[in-house]
């Protein structure tokens, strides 16, 4: 209630809606490879509609890595200034950063690649892919290599596996991407943050098509 200034990386929500009438500083949360649509969401009840059109809209400071990719942020940039700088969650990949390690998973020794798939609005992950299979692909008979497995905080695997290690959506790995071997992913701009580590990034999009009719890829 007595902050003057907020720092979210999506909406007042990382924060308290209490927050509200502080000025608001929106990292955000990655470069559009996807659309960013107003119209996103509308299917919410009215009241929850439009108080995330009134709060996720509305910032009063965004932060731009270029001023390239400013036609991707139309909306969220009106009545708002724009800050060209780098991302600050990138700042790990090139120097140590006190209290990383508080988020960190731990317990992660072997070589490992990271697979973060990114969230699927109207159909679940899980169903679409066999992970069954992909955990057998990790045995140690097939490769000397670890699959750390974190899913998008919205996605939920109940599932348990004998060569894949799964890692709460709460934790924070950009501790352990600079020291992974290299990242699967599909349409998540977690690529773009993982390209300072100059390592191999594969691009596993095994439902393009039908990811298309639901979100423009830009």
């Amino acid at each position: 209630l007595r902050a003057e200034k907020a720092v979210v990386s999506h909406n007042i929500e990382d924060i308290s809606f209490l927050a509200s009438g502080a000025e608001i500083v929106n990292l955000w949360h990655g470069i559009a490879l996807k659309s960013i649509d107003e119209n996103f969401g509308q299917d919410m009840k009215s009241s929850l509609k439009r108080l995330y059109s009134d709060v996720f809209f509305n910032s009063d400071y965004f932060l731009l890595t270029s001023e390239k990719y400013k036609h991707l942020y139309a909306d969220q940039l009106e009545g708002a200034g724009a800050i060209y700088a780098g991302y600050p969650r990138n700042d790990i990949f090139y120097k140590d950063i006190s209290g990383s390690e508080l988020f960190a998973e731990k317990g992660i020794d072997d070589k490992f690649i990271l697979y973060m798939p990114t969230y699927r609005d109207n159909s679940k992950f899980e169903e679409k892919i066999d992970l069954e299979k992909l955990d057998n692909i990790f045995s140690d008979e097939n490769t000397d290599l670890e699959l750390i497995f974190k899913p998008h905080p919205n996605t939920e695997i109940n599932q348990d596996f004998e060569n894949i290690k799964l890692v709460e959506s709460q934790k924070d790995l950009y501790p352990l991407l600079k020291s992974s071997e290299a990242l699967i992913t599909d349409y998540s701009s977690i690529m773009f943050d993982y390209m300072h580590t100059e390592n191999p990034i594969i691009r596993f999009q095994f439902d393009k098509q039908e990811y298309e009719n639901e979100r423009v890829l830009n």
